[in-house]
């Protein structure tokens, strides 16, 4: 789902063992929080426009609010170059 809708259904009560085990987010980037609180797995899921899937994903649930969230890694089969703004 996107972060921003994943920001608002993230602050709504969750039942202690909810049925969902993994939330996939991605889209924007993704703010600090104690995503080590929620009962499920949350994965930071990143692709470029040009890719039109997800590329790179990295597990964040055991970050707190004062980490800063990575955007992961290059899934199976997949290359990632991170450039500067400057080349």
């Amino acid at each position: 789902m996107t972060v921003a809708l994943a920001d608002t259904v993230l602050d709504l009560p969750w039942p202690g063992t909810p049925p969902l085990l993994n939330m996939i987010i991605g889209g924007e980037q993704v703010r600090a929080r104690d995503w080590s609180s929620y009962p499920f797995s949350v994965v930071n899921g990143y692709g470029p426009t040009e890719a039109s899937i997800l590329t790179l994903a990295g597990l964040v649930s055991h970050l707190s609010a004062s980490d800063r969230v990575p955007i992961g890694v290059p899934l199976p089969g997949v290359t990632a170059r991170i450039a500067r703004r400057d080349g």
